[in-house]
């Protein structure tokens, strides 16, 4: 929801200020403003367990930010899986 569901609005939401009428202007600030308190909910969560104030909120930003490379990561898997490209194994090598 986080990653794909919020931003997708929220783009629908601009187009929809920018073409058709202001009006969706508050819904779409509205949905963006999510983000930061969601980041506010998780520091605030954090911020009993650790002694640093500071890593509560870098672990809190992070843990948001985090949320739309999981969702790049779960569209290039899905992508994968339905198209007919064969998967091949990575190999490193030392």
């Amino acid at each position: 929801m986080w990653a794909l569901a919020i931003p997708l609005f929220a783009l629908l939401g601009l187009t929809e200020t920018v073409f058709v009428a202001p009006v969706f202007l508050l819904p779409t600030l509205g949905l963006l403003a999510l983000y930061p308190l969601q980041i506010f909910r998780l520091a605030r969560r954090d911020l009993a367990n650790v002694e640093s104030p500071s890593f509560a909120w870098g672990n809190a930003m992070l843990l948001v930010l985090a949320r739309l490379a999981m969702l790049a990561g779960m569209l290039g898997f899905w992508l994968g899986h339905i198209s007919v490209r064969s998967r091949e194994l990575i190999e490193y090598k030392c």
